[in-house]
């Protein structure tokens, strides 16, 4: 199964509809980075699927939390959407592979990750650069 077809699920339209709420609330937003979080950190996958998955998620994670506390603005609302759809997506157990499945349970998930910051890499590069140009003055 490929990605795009995760991507066009009824689960991540839902996904995208729930990101578009938390996207104008910012205690909605912080709740839905720690779980995400959470989740992260709990995965003790070692596959490198699992390990590309993580780094994305984090560095889009910084990304929507520097976009949500008003320090990086140049990110266009879309964008942002497609950020925290595919979080909602990861954080949501119930979705086209139940998490709960042994070893493909989270398949899914990093594949709409990957998915999602590979259709987003300029965004994302642009990002990954203001933020090392800030941490090195």
């Amino acid at each position: 199964m490929k990605s795009y077809s995760f991507i066009s699920s009824s689960i991540f339209s839902s996904a995208k509809t729930i990101a578009n709420s938390n996207l104008s609330n910012r205690f909605r937003l912080i709740s839905l980075l720690q779980q995400a979080a959470k989740k992260l950190s709990s995965i003790e996958d070692k596959r490198k699927l699992a390990a590309e998955a993580k780094e994305k998620m984090q560095l889009m994670s910084r990304l929507i939390s520097a976009f949500v506390i008003g320090e990086y603005r140049t990110l266009p609302w879309k964008s942002a959407l497609s950020i925290v759809a595919a979080i909602v997506y990861f954080v949501n157990p119930a979705d086209v592979i139940p998490d709960i499945i042994p070893f493909s349970g989270l398949v899914d998930d990093f594949s709409v990750l990957v998915w999602t910051y590979s259709s987003l890499q300029s965004e994302l590069d642009k990002f990954s650069q203001w933020e090392n140009s800030k941490t090195s003055y």
